[in-house]
């Protein structure tokens, strides 16, 4: 845990400030193998995390982080679980990708998520539900998505692909699908582009 708030004050310095505020610790929930990604969801003392075998999301209560000038440990509590796309279930087309995150972005309410291996993206409204709902699903992005990041104008989602194009010729080439995140857009979730990296010979 990292402090990136200054709350320095008169007879208070924030010592932690861009420094470690401390180290979470939790009790074993699921079965996954890594971390993988993850946000802190602002304004409501949870993060969520994304894990790896089986694919999944986690929900952590923050509220027993304390902020002052002490590096401590601090136990967390999960809160919910979600399942994703398990890795034995490549929808995909032969890789053998299995590393790489999968890295989530949030945007308001909405919770972009690229499932690795169902080469797809969920997004999830946090405003719904206890935890938020699956409200809309984009397949076919591209071989194993693990990062999504959002245009500084909120208008598009740029998914990168980690082995994202496989050729006839048994070789790779990474991509990015560019996606409409507009939601009064007749294209609202539907791919645009993709911007393909290989060598032309």
């Amino acid at each position: 845990i990292v402090d990136i708030r200054d709350d320095s004050r008169e007879g208070f310095s924030d010592r932690n400030y861009l420094d470690l505020e401390g180290v979470a610790s939790f009790e074993t929930i699921t079965e996954a193998g890594a971390f993988r990604g993850g946000v802190v969801l602002p304004g409501r003392d949870r993060a969520v995390f994304t894990t790896r075998n089986p694919d999944g999301l986690v929900w952590f209560d923050l509220s027993a982080i304390e902020d002052n000038d002490v590096k401590e440990t601090t136990r967390l509590t999960f809160v919910a679980t979600e399942a994703l796309q398990d890795s034995d279930q490549d929808e995909g087309g032969e890789s053998v990708a299995i590393i790489g995150g999968t890295q989530p972005a949030l945007l308001d309410d909405r919770l972009f998520i690229p499932q690795f291996r169902d080469n797809s993206l969920s997004v999830f409204d946090l405003s719904l539900g206890t935890h938020g709902e699956e409200v809309g699903y984009v397949p076919n992005l591209g071989e194993n998505p693990h990062v999504v990041a959002i245009s500084p104008d909120q208008r598009w989602a740029v998914v990168a692909n980690y082995a994202g194009d496989l050729a006839s010729d048994g070789l790779a080439s990474s991509t990015l699908a560019i996606l409409d995140i507009d939601p009064t857009s007749p294209d609202y979730l539907t791919p645009v582009s993709w911007i393909r990296n290989r060598r032309h010979e």
